[in-house]
């Protein structure tokens, strides 16, 4: 029996894009679409986000149906940088029409190249305040000034719904201004009995630290215990020494902890990989979480820090 070829090179029942069901639409996105750990030390490829983000865009502007599913993806992250909030504040206000406020869930703000300027701190304050759904803040590269002027500004605010802070340490007097912080990320060294340590006590629900970096000992390890025993998630970045090794017993008063991340250097002066593994598992398996157990190690290398082991148990 001979085929008509012109059937089928012409289906009858093709299929667009926007005949899938929603809930597929939502799950390609969902695949594709970058997304930032805030617990890993590796940079974000903002190149790859670059593109990501212009094709949710053009998809958002296709139709009405595709800009009802892209839109919530397109702005749940705002990447704010300061240079062109402070030049172009009236442009920032025309183009973030109030309808799309409630889609940023998160904001991560730079501050490089900023000039420094009391009121445009302030102004940035009044926006967060206008996101009602904001759970995830980042603010990276403030000069010693801007940390001042950041600290003014957020002074008189309360943002109750981020629970999640990411922020350098030298920041810690905005801490007062976020009363449901649950994750916080303080990429600096923090040593015993420093002013951050009686600042996180305003976070009484915190269960997730990151980038934690000892100073000298483990004392630090027994201040948190004592004030954060309900830790879930702990990433120290500082490689552990022989003659701190007593920092694994101070991790067993963590009664709840699930996961850990440490870093290890290949030199004689800090324990090898296995001892690190193994003393890591006992403090994992000594817990009372009934969590899955999640085991991270990193190395630092010439091209940015690499995952060496992990392990899921």
């Amino acid at each position: 029996m001979d085929t008509d070829v012109s059937v089928l090179s012409t289906p009858q029942n093709a299929c667009s894009l926007t005949d899938l069901p929603t809930e597929l639409l939502v799950q390609i996105i969902v695949l594709h679409r970058s997304s930032f750990d805030i617990l890993s030390p590796v940079l974000e490829d903002i190149a790859q986000r670059q593109v990501q983000h212009e094709v949710l865009h053009a998809l958002s502007q296709s139709c009405s149906r595709l800009r009802a599913v892209c839109l919530p993806f397109l702005w749940e992250r705002f990447d704010l940088s300061m240079v062109k909030f402070q030049t172009r504040l009236a442009d920032y206000k025309t183009a973030l029409v109030p309808t799309i406020f409630s889609y940023i869930e998160s904001v991560h703000v730079s501050m490089r190249g900023c000039r420094t300027q009391l009121q445009t701190m302030f102004n940035l304050v009044d926006f967060l305040r206008t996101l009602p759904n904001l759970a995830v803040l980042r603010i990276s590269w403030p000069n010693f000034r801007m940390i001042q002027d950041l600290c003014s500004a957020f002074s008189e605010a309360c943002l109750p719904s981020v629970t999640s802070l990411y922020v350098p340490v030298l920041l810690h007097g905005i801490f007062p201004a976020f009363p449901n912080i649950t994750t916080l990320v303080c990429p600096a060294a923090i040593i015993a009995g420093s002013p951050v340590l009686a600042r996180m006590k305003l976070f009484p629900r915190l269960t997730v630290l990151g980038e934690l970096r000892m100073v000298g000992s483990a004392d630090l390890i027994s201040e948190l215990a004592r004030d954060f025993p309900q830790l879930r998630t702990l990433s120290i970045t500082t490689s552990i020494a022989p003659d701190c090794e007593n920092v694994f017993s101070l991790l067993n008063a963590f009664a709840d902890l699930s996961e850990l991340c440490l870093f290890h250097e290949d030199s004689p002066d800090y324990l090898s990989l296995d001892v690190l593994v193994s003393r890591a598992k006992d403090v994992l398996l000594g817990s009372r979480s009934l969590d899955r157990r999640v085991l991270r190690i990193w190395s630092n290398s010439l091209s940015g820090p690499q995952l060496i082991y992990e392990e899921r148990f």
